[in-house]
């Protein structure tokens, strides 16, 4: 679009350029819309198609926590209904969410009860006692099935390492092999998960914000 003046001068305008937002374009139907009308940072429950093209297409997208082998795999029921969950053994952890970066999707599972929710949160210190959340409470739950949530554009970059804990209304699904620790006062106190099952958990982050 153009602006020409009788000096035979002419002014070009380009139009405003209007930023995709990554991760909902892999959304549609009822997804989409129950992500466009959700506060910034909240959880989406979306389909598994629709995290799978989340991780394909949002740029810098990886996956942490459990592998999908363990993901596909239903092992055993854990006692941890309103514990938080964190994830590792000793002093080490499994898995971190590291400076510069977003959480963008995850996957959990309830073993055989509806209607729950999963709140993930982060500790600054490997089991520490400080706890955060990382969005709202993510639900409803379908027991004996994967949950699949995605994240209205977050802003919460990550500022400093951070070690994701999970706590679920409803009791997990745990994968065998999978070291933890459950803690029953929010993060007061931190006790190893017996026979090396911990609930299952699959987070997506990047450090490229394209939202």
């Amino acid at each position: 679009m153009g602006i020409e003046f009788t000096n035979g001068f002419s002014i070009t305008k380009n139009p405003p350029v209007v930023a995709v937002d990554a991760i909902a374009a892999q959304l549609a139907g009822s997804q989409l819309t129950a992500y466009n009308a959700a506060s910034v940072g909240a959880w989406i429950k979306v389909t598994q198609t629709q995290y799978n093209n989340v991780v394909a297409s949002v740029s810098g997208a990886t996956k942490k926590g459990n592998n999908d082998t363990q993901i596909n795999n239903r092992d055993v029921a854990v006692g941890y209904q309103d514990y938080w969950v964190s994830f590792g053994a000793g002093s080490t952890p499994s898995f971190q969410i590291d400076n510069g970066e977003y959480v963008i999707a995850m996957i959990t599972e309830a073993w055989n009860q509806n209607g729950g929710s999963s709140q993930l949160g982060y500790t600054t210190l490997f089991n520490g006692t400080t706890i955060t959340n990382i969005g709202g409470a993510a639900g409803l739950t379908v027991g004996g099935g994967r949950d699949y949530y995605v994240r209205k554009a977050p802003t919460d970059v990550a500022t400093e390492t951070r070690y994701p804990v999970l706590k679920m209304t409803k009791a997990p699904n745990a994968v065998l092999g999978w070291s933890g620790f459950n803690s029953s006062n929010n993060g007061g106190t931190w006790t190893s998960n017996p026979n090396g099952a911990t609930s299952k958990i699959q987070i997506v982050t990047t450090s490229t914000k394209s939202w």
